[in-house]
């Protein structure tokens, strides 16, 4: 039986670091064992904080205690999947991994997947609990998924006579064995709306030939984005801001809320030419999301001194200060449309610990992205324009006290640790210009 699954993705904020694995782990368990949620909840009552204690303590406390309270009673192993384990390890996760999780019975299984980075199959390899497999992607298994994606590709566009064996080995020499490289034409092709000239133009490019993988990708990117319509004065600019966006994101949006937040209601069309570039880029309900992290590598690292790339180039630091601009501005239309919900938070007789539920829909998604991240993004501002003291003003004057109730309402803590950093600077560089 499958018990919980974790993903971690260091595309998006909260899976990028191990903070929440235990408690999305046990949560998830808990829906499928009772003995294993009764534990949980003697565990909880024992200690408030646990879902937010140091990583060992919730270990303890929210798996290897419960799950030993619950083996005995277990028909069949539960497994416990977590994925790309590299794009979101600490040392802390690994001791636990090496050390604590041999503790855990047997029947609770945890399924790792892993890049073959050094550091984390140096430090588990050698485990008497762990049993490592390798898994080596060969160049033949590329070649099938390779002949497959063709053969649909000629499907969805009716090109009979399209697919033989020239095609199919000019493919491969071209793709070296690379998956992420052909599943990336593959798409690109498949999106185009003459998927037979744009593969030749692919495959009869020498500058794609005879590259490390790194490279290789780079000068994919390069292809792929160069014939984006570059022409148009209103792609060109959305490029910057809409892309910007999704790399400087801290959790993946949908396009209708990116373009909510960015105050432009068809910021969406920037995403239709990247759509093999990106998750999600179809549909605007749907989170969007780079495809794979060395895109974000390639347009975050472009030289902006080489002209042929220059124009790709993306600041996630600037974007991000854009973002905390929109996210405050955001809080400050969409925050008093809820006084209503959260006047409670102003009664002077309020029952102490009575905080109502926020109904679902009560709040747009990206106002409550903005609810939760506008505090990450001002952390990259250096030096406030007029507009944004304006913004912040109004909000600390009339949002913040919403703010708050709306967190407690999601049952959100929002930590302003940082905020008061950040003014304290900001305050400071404000005297010292006023009074030089």
């Amino acid at each position: 039986m499958l018990g919980s699954a974790f993903f971690f993705s260091s595309e998006a904020e909260d899976r990028r670091r191990p903070n929440k694995l235990f408690s999305t782990i046990s949560r998830d368990i808990c829906d499928r064992d009772p003995f294993f949620r009764a534990s949980i909840s003697n565990a909880v009552e024992e200690e408030r904080a646990l879902a937010s204690a140091p990583m060992r303590r919730q270990f303890n406390g929210l798996i290897l205690r419960p799950a030993r309270t619950a083996s005995p009673r277990r028909t069949h192993p539960l497994t416990i999947v977590i994925d790309a384990l590299d794009e979101g390890c600490n040392d802390d996760l690994l001791q636990i991994l090496e050390k604590s999780a041999a503790l855990v019975p047997s029947e609770f299984r945890f399924f790792i997947t892993t890049r073959s980075d050094a550091t984390i199959i140096t430090r588990l390899r050698n485990m008497e609990h762990i049993s490592l497999k390798e898994i080596n992607m060969s160049r033949q298994d590329v070649e099938v998924f390779v002949h497959h994606r063709l053969n649909e590709i000629a499907h969805h566009h009716d090109l009979e006579n399209w697919l033989d064996d020239t095609l199919i080995t000019r493919f491969n020499q071209h793709a070296e064995g690379h998956f992420l490289w052909s599943a990336t034409v593959c798409k690109h092709v498949d999106n185009c709306d003459s998927p037979k000239e744009e593969m030749d133009s692919l495959l009869n490019n020498k500058d794609l030939l005879d590259r490390r993988v790194t490279e290789k990708m780079n000068k994919l990117y390069t292809e792929i984005l160069s014939k984006c319509p570059w022409l148009s004065p209103r792609f060109s600019r959305r490029y910057q801001s809409c892309l910007g966006a999704v790399v400087a994101l801290k959790r993946p949006l949908s396009i209708s809320s990116i373009e909510k937040l960015l105050n432009d209601t068809n910021a969406g069309t920037a995403f239709r030419p990247l759509s093999s570039l990106l998750m999600g880029a179809l549909s605007k309900d749907q989170p969007i999301q780079i495809a794979h992290s060395s895109l974000r590598d390639f347009v975050t690292h472009c030289d902006r001194e080489n002209p042929a790339v220059a124009r790709f180039a993306i600041s996630e630091v600037e974007h991000s200060r854009h973002l905390a601009l929109y996210c405050i501005v955001a809080l400050n239309n969409g925050l008093p449309e809820l006084r209503t919900s959260v006047a409670w938070i102003f009664q002077d007789k309020r029952a102490a610990g009575n905080i109502p539920n926020l109904i679902d829909g009560a709040i747009a998604q990206h106002v409550w992205y903005a609810c939760e991240h506008w505090v990450d993004h001002i952390r990259d501002i250096e030096s406030a324009s007029d507009e944004l003291r304006g913004a912040l003003a109004y909000f600390m004057e009339e949002c913040i006290f919403i703010w708050v109730a709306v967190g407690a309402m999601r049952g959100k803590y929002f930590s302003i640790g940082n905020l008061y950093t950040w003014l304290k600077v900001f305050l400071i560089f404000i005297f010292i210009t006023t009074f030089h």
